[in-house]
Order: structure tokens, then sequence, then C-alpha cells
């Protein structure tokens, strides 16, 4: 026992009870926290979807030049597809 307070035995094990406007507000905190995660997750799922799209872009374009095209535009397409493929993999990084 550690003490005595309006009647009521206090035993060691005992813990103050939380109020329901405090279970209120900390459900309110939790769930709002919650939603912001859930956009975080949904725009690093988009930002994944864009970047995929425009490295197939960049791939097609790529694909696509005539075998005697500049050089200069293999490098640039090549430094894109490279770009590209480093920033979806920092994204999937952040989400897993």
């Amino acid at each position: 026992m550690v003490g005595y307070e309006k009647g009521n035995v206090k035993l060691q094990t005992q813990t103050p009870t939380k109020s329901l406007a405090y279970w209120e507000q900390t459900l309110i905190d939790k769930t709002g926290r919650l939603e912001i995660a859930n956009r975080l997750v949904t725009s690093a799922e988009n930002s994944i979807s864009n970047a995929v799209k425009a490295l197939e872009k960049y791939q097609g374009k790529l694909d696509a030049l005539a075998d005697d095209a500049s050089d200069q535009f293999r490098i640039e397409y090549e430094r894109l597809i490279a770009e590209n493929l480093e920033t979806q993999e920092k994204l999937k990084a952040e989400l897993a």
C-alpha cells in the first residue's frame, strides 16, 4: 500500500486513470499523424510512378535515336535515365 486518499486505498501497482477527454485527444492526434503519413506515402508512390513514366519516355527516345545521332544526345538521355533511376531508388528507400 502506498497511501490512503479520500477513502480509497492506493496500491503501488495502481496508476492514475486518464480522462475520456485525454483519450479522445490522443486518438485525434494519432489519427492526424496517420493521415499525414498516408499522404506522404501516397505522394512518394506518385513520385515513383511519375519517375517510371519519365524513364520509359527517355528510354524510348534513346532507343529511337538514329544510328548516326550525335553522341551528345545519347549521353544526355543516358544521364537522364541514370538520374531517374537514382531518384526512384531514393524514393523506394524512403518508403521502406
